[in-house]
């Protein structure tokens, strides 16, 4: 990420006026206006900076913490808030320069290789919130078997399959079986194209997209029903327990619904939007794709007191132990 950094600032240190240069051009592509081009770059960048230590908090913080790291609910969190750390580290850069500059400078591998770790992220997110949501709805309707279901080497395996999924479906486009990654001139963008008059693009989305939805959507009916109509629960477990896993459960409602708001305008976008038109549409669309990964963070400290918690306490010890080696370095001057 600090390469990247460097390198976006190289680009701007060399760029005496905007009108005579090279790398900043005034007109991007007739699909990509440079206006367009300019709110993107400086909203990746915002994003970049809110999300990396954001994110970097939540994993550290909840790794530092045994309690909180017993509970199998807080290992998909991390899992979430790593691919969450990876897209603001490695894609949002890219993505930056790339519309700095309204061109691809970085080459053909990493080209291939962009579109497949930016896709397998948001995948990733989805299906660790859909992993989360499974979690709750055991926890709530089949709680005595809970212990049993979520032993550590069965977590490993469903925090695997998280991963290893989106990495098997975008393989496809990988190896050239179905479609292509690639570079499309027009909008300068590294993504999924046509091989052989083929392409996954629309499949993917829709499929990515709607069959996590829908048993996000199941499983949460599902424990409204028992909540509302089968409240039994709070007469074999400790009241302080059962409003805990309430309270859990509620934030990552939340969490489905802000993925939701922030990605499906890019869905509407990429699967009814003809890629010629309306490109501001398209760049909002995208930047509200990237918001989500700094968001959750925020929705952790607000929502769950344990984790909020945690966090002060990691930032708490993290400051002094800086001052503790600032004070030592001063001291053996």
């Amino acid at each position: 990420m600090l390469n990247n950094f460097l390198t976006l600032t190289q680009i701007m240190v060399q760029c005496e006026n905007f009108t005579n240069c090279k790398m900043y051009s005034c007109q991007c592509t007739s699909l990509v206006p440079r206006g367009a081009a300019d709110l993107a770059t400086v909203s990746s960048i915002i994003i970049i900076f809110l999300g990396v230590p954001g994110n970097s908090i939540v994993v550290l913080s909840l790794f530092s913490s045994s309690k909180l790291l017993a509970n199998p609910t807080t290992k998909f969190i991390i899992n979430l808030a790593i691919a969450d750390l990876i897209f603001c580290s490695i894609n949002l850069p890219l993505t930056s320069i790339r519309y700095f500059t309204c061109s691809w400078p970085f080459g053909d591998l990493i080209c291939h290789l962009y579109p497949f770790l930016f896709y397998s992220n948001v995948a990733v997110s989805l299906m660790s919130i859909t992993a989360i949501t499974i979690n709750r709805l055991i926890s709530i309707t089949c709680y005595r078997h809970y212990d049993q279901i979520y032993q550590k080497r069965y977590i490993l395996c469903m925090i695997a399959f998280c991963w290893l999924f989106p990495f098997i479906l975008l393989s496809l486009p990988m190896f050239k079986i179905w479609g292509q990654f690639g570079l499309e001139p027009k909008t300068f963008s590294c993504t999924i194209l046509r091989y052989q008059g083929k392409s996954p693009k629309s499949f993917l989305f829709l499929f990515a997209f709607f069959v996590p939805s829908i048993t996000i959507l199941i499983s949460y009916s599902i424990i409204w029903y028992k909540v509302m109509f089968h409240p039994s629960r709070s007469k074999d477990m400790k009241r302080k327990t059962w409003k805990r896993d309430l309270k859990m459960t509620k934030m990552i409602v939340i969490l489905f619904v802000t993925f939701i708001s922030c990605f499906a305008p890019l869905m509407i976008a990429n699967v009814l939007l003809p890629p010629d038109r309306y490109p501001y549409i398209h760049i909002i669309a995208s930047i509200m794709s990237w918001t989500n990964c700094c968001i959750n963070p925020i929705l952790y400290f607000a929502m769950d007191g344990r984790y909020r918690s945690a966090f002060k306490q990691f930032i708490s010890s993290s400051v002094a132990v800086v001052n503790s080696n600032r004070g030592e370095t001063t001291s053996n001057l």
